[in-house]
């Protein structure tokens, strides 16, 4: 007799449940971004990258044991606001790292009128990423998690002092670029974002990098 939901706890595989994801180089898409702040008398706002491990390659060698063990699966990557000379949240992000993430996205040199303008554009981008695994010690008890670092500069520099995001190495098809691009705010509703694009191809979901 089929059980409830056809469930077999024997074939469900727990393998990447609660684990790291191995340190190494990986090709993402920017699933959401979105505004949010700790708890407590002194609140510090960040914005929230959910990256997608793609799936759509295995195949490439240089990720075999990245991208094709790990796809799926979800990274979150925090961008803090910068603190001021009293060490209390000014409000205000670092342009130099807002327009680096921009530009490993991809995105067109241009002036956002707001920052939810900003996280639309950034809605199913590919970007290339660096994750780390770095310890950490929080109430006394220490804990390893996964770091991935888009720009890193030092407090007064021009130039910085570490690179984590990059350009993807393997661009989207034009036809899943049309695809996803309807599932983003920004361009839903009648913008072409890629007004060059001849012809048109059904992409399916199981084509999908994600």
């Amino acid at each position: 007799m089929t059980g409830f939901l056809n469930f077999n706890p024997d074939n469900v595989n727990y393998k990447t449940e609660n684990t790291l994801l191995p340190a190494g180089t990986y090709e993402m898409i920017i699933k959401s971004v979105e505004v949010r702040a700790t708890q407590g008398n002194n609140p510090h706002e960040y914005m929230n990258f959910d990256l997608v491990v793609r799936k759509d390659l295995d195949k490439v060698p240089e990720l075999a044991k990245t991208n094709a063990t790990q796809h799926g699966r979800h990274l979150f990557v925090s961008v803090w606001t910068l603190k001021d000379d009293a060490g209390n949240d000014s409000g205000k992000y670092d342009p130099k790292v807002l327009s680096h993430i921009a530009k490993v996205a991809g995105l067109p040199a241009i002036n956002f009128n707001s920052i939810q303008e900003y996280m639309n554009a950034l809605f199913n981008k590919p970007v290339r990423t660096s994750v780390t695994i770095r310890e950490n010690e929080y109430q006394g008890q220490k804990q390893k998690q996964n770091e991935s670092t888009p720009i890193y500069f030092k407090k007064g520099a021009t130039k910085p002092a570490y690179i984590g995001w990059y350009q993807t190495k393997y661009p989207l098809q034009a036809a899943m670029q049309q695809q996803l691009a309807e599932s983003n705010p920004a361009t839903k509703g009648g913008q072409d974002p890629f007004p060059t694009n001849e012809g048109t191809q059904t992409v399916n979901d199981d084509d999908l990098p994600f």
